[in-house]
């Protein structure tokens, strides 16, 4: 997919396929960890649930950004974008709040929204990033 919208990059508005090759490539990242994660941790339901929870949370927010301009005020694509990252991470800062409730805060939601958090903030300056985008007009010449 990156590849495709990489080569088709005149059809985007300027800078914007290199933050979304950005995204794409760090949500990847983020679910083979977090699969990954729960694969090794898959004799402990509690740890292996909340980190197959948070493979979900990175695939969610193309739909969220989509969805979020049937509102009004979210005129933009980056407010959209950076909308939908809130709401991910609220997300997980309610799933933090319920495990303290139930007793345990457990590691994968922390590790989960320090990622997003991560994620949210370079995702604005990853299409400024000279490095990023020459490795990735490279990639589309593959």
């Amino acid at each position: 997919m990156v590849h495709s919208m990489m080569i088709a990059k005149a059809s985007y508005p300027p800078q914007v396929p290199y933050q979304l090759a950005f995204i794409d490539f760090f949500t990847l990242a983020i679910f083979i960890l977090f699969f990954a994660l729960a694969m090794v941790h898959r004799k402990n339901v509690q740890l292996h649930a909340r980190y197959m929870v948070c493979t979900a949370l990175g695939p969610l927010i193309p739909a969220l950004t989509r969805l979020l301009f049937l509102i009004p005020g979210i005129d933009s694509f980056n407010k959209s974008l950076n909308t939908s990252y809130v709401l991910i991470e609220l997300v997980l800062l309610f799933l933090l709040l319920d495990d303290k409730r139930s007793g345990k805060i457990r590691s994968p939601y922390i590790i989960a929204l320090m990622l997003f958090i991560t994620q949210h903030g370079m995702m604005n300056f990853a299409k400024e990033w000279e490095w990023w985008r020459i490795a990735m007009d490279s990639f589309s010449s593959l």
